[in-house]
């Protein structure tokens, strides 16, 4: 009996995740970054919040929800703040219960991030909140805008 419970309480919680975390979009091709990239800088930097409705960005920003990880394409060099971008990430809620984030991934040393970003604390704008962190391996920070409900 404990077994059949627990095996149905394991289904059930991978049935919830994915449909938390179910996520369907196309792969961006280069084409959809060059026409999305004023406004996914624009977004990165908290000065826009990009619309996940928009033709040109609806490839790089879920409108089902959940986070999509992006890596620009190669030879296409992407950039905020003067900084190189490895990678971004994009969270958008479409129950509107959790805000949208976008996360720049760059590489460079902490300190060298806050004097390009001339942020040294959380700094409100427009648009939301624009905050660092550190990234999830050495030399790697994030600079996160989380975007005002």
């Amino acid at each position: 009996m404990r077994r059949t419970s627990l095996a149905v309480i394991c289904f059930c919680s991978l049935v919830f995740k994915q449909n938390i975390y179910a996520i369907s979009y196309e792969q961006p091709t280069p084409t959809n970054w060059e026409r999305a990239e004023k406004q996914l800088i624009d977004a990165a930097e908290c000065n826009l919040k990009a619309d996940a409705e928009d033709p040109d960005t609806n490839h790089l920003i879920s409108v089902n929800g959940g986070e999509i990880e992006h890596y620009p394409p190669p030879g296409k060099p992407f950039s905020i703040f003067g900084l190189k971008v490895k990678k971004m990430t994009f969270y958008h809620d479409r129950n509107k219960i959790k805000p949208d984030r976008y996360i720049s991934h760059v590489h460079a040393s902490m300190n060298t991030v806050k004097t390009k970003t001339n942020i040294d604390q959380p700094k409100e704008t427009s648009v939301g909140v624009l905050s660092l962190r550190y990234g999830d391996s050495p030399g790697v920070v994030d600079i996160v805008c989380t975007v005002n409900k």
